[in-house]
């Protein structure tokens, strides 16, 4: 007997019609609208409370999340629209509108107002240069980071994610940034590293936890310097460079939104100096502590202008957000503001040039 041969079979599977796929993106149009438009919802109820803080940071993605979903339901509706896609429809146009008023700073409540631009007239007591770039604590290539910091000759360099290696392959910035001070963290991603070629003082500052078994805090820089303007006149400026701990936890939440409360704090207290506050906050300019923050202490986002630079200062392209920041007193002004090239850290750089316009009281 001859063993039976296997029957091909020649039925190939069906291809869905123009109905399914029709009814799919109907379906698909309303996830996107309720979805994107709940997120909005409870990020503005309870954004501040973890887990729900981890949703403020993604307004813009809500936003445009709300409108695809629209636009899908606007086409396969084109002819005749079923009641629950007309809601649906209104949900999703209300979440892009409100999303794109928060992205774009037209929710008063929710905005952090941008640093004024550098125009003909302004007082110039003098000009420094900010370089705020997380390096991140396993990248290797430490000869870009120098390379574009050379690129850039900042005045002020703050790198937070510095371990023992970064430090011991940064240190030949010493000698051009008389100024310098690190703190590598060799066991976690929270060291930090500061030059400046201005003349001054820089402080380590670690917030302490009641609870000693609560990791409440990680260093953070802060700097009393010198300016010196055009005319030969020194003027003092304060420099806080920041690395709070990530809101992954309601623990370091707590802990990264008691750091910005206690630096909108002492910002506050200390208006008469200059001062910019820069680093990895680990919040976005839409998170509600950051806004609150600013409120405290009058701070303003040099780096507004930023808010759509892709890629972004952290993560990949669709969810790229701006946890990067370099804010200021009403005493600055912006010359100029950009990201800098890829230094291979999964941030890109921020560099602001900064004049001073009001001469410290």
């Amino acid at each position: 007997m001859t063993e039976a041969q296997p029957i091909e079979s020649t039925i190939q599977p069906a291809r869905p019609t123009s109905s399914q796929i029709g009814r799919a993106v109907v379906r698909w149009g309303r996830l996107c609208c309720i979805a994107a438009a709940l997120a909005l919802a409870v990020g503005e109820i309870a954004g501040a409370y973890w887990p729900f803080v981890l949703i403020t940071p993604y307004t813009p993605q809500c936003a445009a999340v709300a409108i695809f979903g629209v636009v899908l339901l606007a086409i396969a509706t084109a002819r005749q629209k079923a009641s629950i896609d007309r809601v649906c429809l209104t949900i999703g146009l209300i979440g892009f509108i409100y999303g794109g008023a928060i992205t774009f700073g037209r929710v008063p409540w929710r905005t952090i107002l941008p640093a004024e631009r550098v125009v003909a007239g302004d007082a110039d007591f003098g000009h420094v240069k900010v370089f705020a770039a997380n390096v991140h604590t396993e990248n290797t290539d430490h000869k870009t980071v120098l390379a574009v910091i050379a690129e850039e000759d900042p005045d002020i360099i703050v790198l937070p994610e510095v371990n023992g290696t970064w430090a011991a392959d940064l240190r030949q910035l010493n000698a051009k940034y008389p100024v310098h001070t690190a703190m590598p963290d060799s066991i976690g991603n929270f060291g930090m590293a500061f030059w400046s070629r201005l003349p001054g003082e820089a402080t380590w500052s670690i917030m302490k936890d009641p609870d000693p078994f609560q990791a409440y805090d990680v260093p953070h820089i802060d700097a009393v310097l010198t300016l010196t303007d055009s005319a030969g006149k020194s003027h003092a400026l304060r420099f806080i460079g920041l690395h709070p701990l990530p809101p992954i936890r309601p623990g370091n939440t707590r802990a990264r939104d008691a750091v910005l409360t206690r630096v909108g704090e002492t910002v506050a207290e200390k208006r008469e100096i200059p001062t910019i506050v820069a680093g990895d906050f680990n919040a976005t300019r839409y998170c509600h502590i950051a806004q609150q923050m600013t409120v405290r202490s009058g701070l303003r986002d040099a780096a507004a202008p930023l808010r759509f630079s892709w890629p972004n200062t952290w993560s990949w392209w669709a969810m790229g957000i701006r946890i990067d920041h370099i804010l200021t007193t009403s005493d600055w002004h912006v010359a100029d503001v950009h990201t800098g090239r890829d230094i291979g850290s999964d941030h890109m750089p921020i560099v602001a040039t900064l004049q001073l316009v009001r001469e410290p009281r």
